[in-house]
Order: structure tokens, then C-alpha cells, then sequence
């Protein structure tokens, strides 16, 4: 069974991704940003995907929550985000993310997710 680590501190939008997820053959860890999420993603591994909400209140910006799993930088992921602006998608191409995932979550992402499980990129 695949694994998958979200990384996303909105309440709404973790059972958004719970429901969405609940149809994939996957296991699933949520966790928000905290002193010891890094720790928590060590104790998990391996993983098969990190989705990764780079606009966190925890987080100063997108640059500094992408940076913060660069330790994991053998394990693709993709960051959830309420814009698509070129500075974020610039910013997740740089740092090898394999796709930019549009919040609110809906239906449709179970497809994107499944295409990122199978090795694809989004971009």
C-alpha cells in the first residue's frame, strides 16, 4: 500500500482530502507544521508522496515550507496551494516539486494524486 504524507494545517481542507483520498488503496498521515514534523515524516518512511500546503500559517512562505523537506528530496511532492501564481510555480519547478495541487480540494484530485503515485509529473 502506497504512502502518503500531507502536510496541510486547514481544518476544511483535511477532511476535503480525507474524503478524496478514502477511495485510493493508500495509507494516509496528516500532520500540520510543527517542531517536530521532519521527525514525524523520518518515523513514516518510507513514503510515496508528500503533499505539501506551502501557504501554512506555520510557515513564513512557500520558499521556506518547500526548503523544509528538501531532506526528502528522493520522494516526490507536490504542494497544495490557493493560487497558481507564476512565483509559486516557478519556485515548486525549481525545487524539484512534481506538481502544484489547487486548493479547495474536490473530487478531481484523486485523479492527480493516482497519476503522481504512478511516477508522473504534473507539470
Amino acid at each position: 500500500m502506497k504512502r502518503i504524507y500531507v502536510i496541510e494545517d486547514d481544518i476544511n481542507e483535511r477532511v476535503n482530502l480525507r474524503l478524496v483520498l478514502s477511495g485510493l488503496p493508500v495509507q494516509v498521515i496528516f500532520d500540520t507544521w510543527g517542531y517536530d514534523t521532519l521527525r514525524q515524516m523520518q518515523d513514516h518512511a518510507p513514503l510515496d508522496l508528500i503533499l505539501l500546503d506551502i501557504s501554512t500559517d506555520r510557515a513564513a512562505d512557500q520558499y521556506a515550507s518547500i526548503r523544509a523537506v528538501e531532506a526528502f528530496r528522493d520522494t516526490p511532492t507536490a504542494a497544495l496551494s490557493q493560487a497558481a501564481t507564476l512565483d509559486i510555480i516557478d519556485c515548486c519547478r525549481t525545487y524539484g516539486l512534481v506538481g502544484l495541487l489547487l486548493k479547495p480540494v474536490d473530487a478531481g484530485l484523486a485523479d492527480a494524486i493516482t497519476r503522481l503515485l504512478n511516477g508522473e509529473s504534473l507539470w
